[in-house]
């Protein structure tokens, strides 16, 4: 058999609900590559402008802005998007504008709160995070991206939730880069070639408020009131001590390697590391995709107690992602030391740590929506502590690898911990919801082209 035959008599074996998230994640599959290839090349200018030092004072720069708004949000995000799913399936829009106002309330204010906070001790946090007081300016800008990046989260987790999956992703940092680009691109060449960092995240504070208001403006398009309408405020709960700590700690386990550089280590070997932590996500692209998609697909189904259908959509996923997951694995131990040519030399000489990186993306990809199950299901106290234990697992590992053994060190431990935090998910999702998320028979199934 072939692989365009298998690949259509695949299709047509999909369930309903597995078509609909096939379906829905087309578009964010576009945009999202185009954000992401957009990306890299904004990254290699950056590069090429500043160096590799500048390029890690740039990425832990907007990784501190990215934290201290998952903060602000308070862990509403995965409630948001279950709550509106549930309440736009049933037509209750008095529901869903209460979570919006809710939300625009709470979390902005305490992003304001942050974002204040963050402006009077610039100095100190570039002192001590960047090591020079010099750049504090880059923190202000920072501060100052928090309130709109946290009106465009909100806004994305309503439109993911309705199921206009392609508008929610724009919030996505790889999606901002498609107006950062562009900018640099021409003030590079018209206007002066020694363009800072400084002015690089002032257009990102700028793009920031541009996909904010392209959200909203897509909110208004798509909220039709449905028929029916009730008050539900008092039914409303967007606050959770379990999910407000899985919102924060998972933007801080995936980047736990480059604060050790930013504080331990060189600046120029974060700007190496964070490149190879980039390439390396390209493997869980599509798992991370998806998830837009599973989200409110899973919460519904769960609601109405089909566990078995999210079996049935899991069993498929776990077999697409495994088989695309060791191709791009493949791509990349051959071509990889190319790719990372296009950055310079010295990320040349990272190539081992690269495909260190990548078996342990693996282990994520294969394992699938493993912290989407938990979280839906009631078991998301038990997810928090999973990962905080990963994330305090894998700071001390890093510490004492990137000590010894640098930016290899940094991806030995990074994989190290990717693989345990994925085996103890999958762990508890078979023993407590009898759902086997990682399965040999599915790596097999999916190179089956006879």
């Amino acid at each position: 058999m072939s692989i365009s035959t298998y690949l259509s008599t695949y299709l047509k074996s999909l369930d309903i609900h597995f078509a609909d998230i096939a379906g829905k994640s087309f578009w964010v599959l576009l945009l999202k590559i185009l954000g992401l290839l957009t990306g890299f090349l904004l990254s290699i200018v950056i590069t090429k402008f500043s160096g590799s030092e500048g390029l890690g004072v740039y990425n832990l720069t907007l990784q501190v802005g990215v934290i201290l708004a998952t903060i602000s949000m308070l862990g509403a995000d995965q409630l948001m998007i279950k709550q509106v799913a549930i309440a736009h399936k049933n037509g209750f829009f008095d529901k869903i504008l209460t979570i919006l106002k809710s939300s625009i309330l709470i979390n902005g204010g305490v992003a304001l709160f942050i974002a204040i906070g963050l402006i009077l001790t610039s100095k100190y946090v570039a002192l001590y995070g960047l090591r020079d007081s010099n750049l504090y300016f880059l923190f202000i800008l920072i501060a100052l991206s928090i309130i709109p990046h946290v009106i465009s989260k909100t806004y994305s987790n309503l439109l993911v939730g309705i199921g206009k999956n392609s508008y929610g992703v724009l919030s996505d940092p790889n999606m901002i880069s498609l107006i950062i680009l562009p900018i640099v691109l021409v003030y590079y060449f018209f206007i002066n070639k020694d363009i800072q960092i400084e002015a690089i995240v002032f257009i990102y504070l700028v793009s920031r408020i541009v996909i904010g208001v392209v959200q909203i403006g897509a909110w208004k398009n798509f909220s039709a009131k449905p028929v029916k309408s009730i008050s539900a405020s008092s039914k409303i709960a967007l606050w959770s001590g379990s999910f407000f700590a899985i919102s924060l700690l998972a933007p801080i386990f995936n980047s736990v390697e480059m604060f050790v550089f930013g504080y331990f280590g060189k600046h120029t070997d974060l700007g190496v590391f964070s490149i190879l932590w980039r390439l390396s996500n390209i493997q869980v692209f599509i798992l991370l995709i998806s998830n837009s998609s599973l989200m409110p697909k899973f919460s519904v189904l769960y609601h109405e107690g089909k566990v078995q259908q999210i079996q049935n959509i899991i069993k498929k996923l776990s077999s697409l992602f495994s088989f695309l997951s060791i191709t791009i694995f493949a791509l990349f131990l051959i071509f990889g030391k190319l790719i990372l040519g296009f950055w310079g030399a010295e990320f040349q000489d990272a190539y081992p740590s690269l495909i260190i990186l990548l078996i342990g993306q693996f282990f994520n990809i294969a394992s699938g929506s493993n912290s989407i199950l938990l979280n839906i299901t009631g078991n998301n106290r038990l997810n928090m502590f999973l990962l905080l234990f990963s994330t305090l697992f894998d700071f001390i590992l890093a510490v004492i690898f990137i000590y010894y053994f640098n930016i290899l060190g940094a991806a030995l431990s990074c994989s190290i911990t990717n693989v345990l935090f994925n085996l103890l998910k999958n762990y508890y999702c078979k023993k407590r919801l009898g759902i086997n998320m990682f399965t040999f028979n599915s790596i097999n199934k999916s190179f089956r082209f006879y």
